[in-house]
């Protein structure tokens, strides 16, 4: 039983604020790398099956935006953290694109609609964001 449990054996929660902040920064860093190696092996599928669809982006833009999401995902939550790395990792995977090519490759067919799995991962983080933001934060 649980209640029977010896202090020593219980699970401890992180105490301070660095260690939740270093918590925050992991999982920031996990996702964004998971989400950057999904959408870079994605985007290396064989050329018969990827459509094309270019868009331009200033590079300025892209390092404005890094920045605020390493700060969001730091300051408030875990599913913050989670949220703020997915967009993170879609910035850098298309980042990478624009730096290279001068365009990010959209080759998800969804409907009339041409994606890839960057910019899903950035809507995802953006839902997360949303719900890090919406849902009672515990203390």
């Amino acid at each position: 039983m649980l209640a029977n449990r010896p202090d020593s054996d219980a699970v401890s929660l992180p105490s301070s604020a660095g260690e939740r902040t270093a918590i925050r920064l992991a999982l920031w860093l996990a996702t964004a790398a998971a989400v950057f190696a999904a959408d870079s092996l994605s985007k290396n599928a064989p050329h018969s099956i990827v459509a094309y669809n270019h868009a331009h982006t200033p590079g300025y833009v892209l390092v404005l935006v890094g920045v605020l999401l390493l700060g969001l995902g730091l300051t408030y939550s875990r599913i913050l953290a989670v949220g703020a790395g997915m967009m993170f990792g879609s910035l850098c995977g298309n980042g990478m694109e624009l730096v290279r090519y001068g365009y990010a490759t959209d080759w998800l067919r969804i409907g009339h609609y041409l994606t890839n799995v960057a910019d899903l991962c950035g809507a995802a983080g953006l839902l997360c964001c949303v719900a890090g933001y919406a849902l009672p934060r515990k203390r």
